[in-house]
């Protein structure tokens, strides 16, 4: 399968340095990345409250119950503290008390310190994203044989991003320890790979790469060698200048483990919204 990169003309390091970047959660632009709604099951939450938030909890039952007081709610078991909220008091209303943003923002930088996310498409010819990513269509699109593009594949994850209008949403079952809910990788992954409607047109697929297997930099974390075959195609932008373009033909000729590769010149229709491309 063949995926694409779209970079501005500074990446040409691509290419010179056979390195890509894989880039830390919390430096993608896109705000709602990762963002997701999260519960727990009603009798967990309730376990969570009643250690952690018990006084500010009988505080507002006593403001809701005026029939209850707090030397009452003291004086009876657990049980029936828990049977008492059951009955009178609505999940939903319980739930409140706990700190879930404070959850989420634990999850998501513990998620963030440890993976790394490439971004590919499925496309090369979106105006938007020439545009956005591969300055101004200044730039180009490297197209990547994904089967053969890196060396340690057995610790990277591939996902095809799914669309949707709601945020995922990530159950745990331990809220004293969130890491020993049972499947919250399985959740966590289907939250990354879960987006808003309105980035579908970038067909996006995404390789996820644990940090601690990529190669150091001191200044940029993420950094991965991949193998030099695995690049198809370079396509250049309908904006690009004739030295950007010779750099890099050149860079690529004068490299013996970059071959094979196809060379496509974007230009504009001449009728239509879109892009023609033509072999070089």
């Amino acid at each position: 399968m063949i995926l694409y990169k779209y970079v501005p003309q500074d990446r040409i390091d691509i290419l010179k340095n056979k390195l890509i970047r894989f880039t830390p959660l919390n430096e993608l632009n896109d705000p709602f990345e990762f963002r997701y709604k999260i519960t727990a099951p009603n009798d967990v939450a309730l376990e969570y409250i009643l250690k952690n938030k018990k006084d500010a909890l009988n505080k507002a039952i006593v403001e809701r119950f005026p029939y209850l007081t707090i030397n009452m709610l003291e004086a009876i078991s657990h049980e029936e503290y828990k049977n008492i909220l059951k009955k009178e008091y609505k999940e939903e209303h319980f739930q409140s008390f706990v700190p879930w943003g404070n959850i989420v923002s634990g999850i998501k930088d513990n998620i963030s310190s440890i993976i790394g996310i490439l971004s590919l498409s499925e496309v090369y010819d979106d105006i938007l994203m020439w545009s956005h990513y591969a300055e101004y269509h200044k730039g180009m699109v490297i197209g990547f044989d994904i089967n053969q593009s890196f060396q340690l594949e057995e610790q990277l994850t591939l996902l095809q991003i799914k669309y949707s209008d709601h945020l995922p949403v990530i159950r745990i079952t331990n809220m004293e320890d969130v890491s020993k809910t049972p499947d919250l990788v399985q959740q966590a992954f289907y939250a990354l790979k879960t987006k808003s409607q309105h980035w579908e047109y970038e067909q996006e697929w995404r390789m996820i790469a644990p940090l601690s297997i990529l190669s150091p930099d001191k200044d940029i974390s993420g950094l991965s060698p991949y193998n030099p075959k695995a690049i198809k195609s370079i396509i250049f932008g309908a904006n690009v200048d004739n030295k950007f373009k010779k750099d890099v033909i050149d860079t690529i000729s004068k490299d013996d483990t970059l071959h094979n590769i196809t060379f496509l010149q974007a230009k504009l229709d001449s009728q239509n919204y879109k892009l023609e491309f033509a072999e070089l």
